[in-house]
């Protein structure tokens, strides 16, 4: 009768089972006794909150299991944007054509060259052979250039300061060179030519090519 009595008068939460007011409370905490490693020092409300995906509109990141997930998605909107630009950037490069040379299949026509300081003689045939450069990036260019006839070599019929200097503005710009040759004489008929650009600060080679061409009469 007594006990009955302070039963009535002692809190619910201390009543039964110890002192604890929901013994099956504990057995739901202790079923899970480690914590998810994007989940350490959170609240168990945050825990909570962190087990959903948190709609935009609340404030919440979408994160399903911790930092860890969200760090994931951060790295692969990285990478998402990085192959983008790779994608973008490809096709331009892609698009700027390199540099060539055509060479015109046929030369001038034969005429005298007098290669003496005072013009005085003697004077020998020549022919000059033209091309132009496509896509020439801008900046100074040596052209090399020899024309070959039934296996042998011909001499600049030039003189002039500068020959041979091409300038190049990014477009296309025309090329020449005379050539000639007193024995045995150059004469009309085929002929090797080969056009060849260098930097003309650093020597490397820009561009090169070689054709058959015919001297005219």
């Amino acid at each position: 009768m007594r006990e009955a009595r302070w039963a009535a008068v002692l809190p619910r939460r201390q009543r039964a089972h110890g002192g604890l007011r929901n013994p099956a409370r504990r057995r739901r905490i202790d079923a899970y006794p480690t914590e998810h490693p994007g989940e350490q020092g959170m609240t168990r409300t945050t825990r909570r909150w962190s087990a959903v995906r948190v709609p935009a509109s609340a404030g919440g990141v979408y994160q399903s299991s911790g930092e860890g997930t969200f760090v994931r998605r951060i790295s692969l909107a990285v990478l998402t944007m990085a192959a983008l630009v790779l994608t973008a950037a490809a096709p331009a490069a892609a698009a700027t054509p390199n540099a060539s040379i055509r060479i015109d299949h046929r030369t001038s026509e034969i005429y005298l060259y007098d290669g003496s300081p005072d013009g005085t003689g003697p004077a020998f045939p020549a022919a000059t052979a033209r091309g132009e450069v496509r896509n020439c990036p801008t900046g100074v260019y040596f052209l090399s250039a020899s024309l070959t006839q039934d296996g042998l070599p011909t001499y600049w019929a030039t003189g002039a300061l500068g020959a041979g200097e091409i300038v190049c503005d990014g477009g296309t710009a025309s090329i020449s060179m005379g050539f000639y040759r007193a024995d045995p004489i150059l004469h009309p008929g085929r002929a090797t030519v080969r056009f060849e650009l260098h930097d003309a600060y650093v020597g490397t080679t820009l561009t090169e090519t070689t054709r058959t061409v015919r001297i005219p009469c």
